[in-house]
């Protein structure tokens, strides 16, 4: 039988940006560290309900993916200081899922939203 080594994993949500040509990291409020000696099994899980208060999409830069805002009669990206684009829209569902024991929020984006949806989110946009 062979022996597994004990594995230590550190999530942090750190998320650099660009502003103004300096590098920020934008961080959680406190890091949590969780230990599994025996590796997780994955787990079905049941969307039971899309939470749309904040909206269900966002516009977002091609090239950087972040989210974008109108300035005047414009779509700029402040990260990529770039206004010379049309934004793309994405999927951001934030959803409750159930796994017969608890519940828990999560953020699905675009790349699965798709996926769940077999829809493009601009398919489902009239401006």
């Amino acid at each position: 039988m062979t022996q597994r080594k004990q594995c230590y994993v550190v999530i942090t949500a750190v998320n650099p940006k660009m502003f103004a040509g300096d590098l920020y990291l934008n961080t959680s409020p406190a890091t949590r560290f969780y230990q599994h000696a025996e590796p997780q099994e994955l787990e079905s899980v049941r969307i039971v309900d899309i939470i749309t208060r904040n909206g269900w999409y966002n516009i977002s830069c091609a090239k950087c993916y972040n989210s974008i805002k109108p300035l005047d009669d414009k779509l700029i990206c402040r990260f990529c200081d770039d206004s010379s684009f049309i934004g793309v829209v994405r999927f951001r569902l934030a959803v409750i899922v159930d796994d017969e024991t608890d519940q828990r929020r999560f953020v699905i984006f675009d790349r699965d939203a798709r996926k769940l949806t077999n829809i493009l989110a601009e398919d489902l946009i009239t401006f």
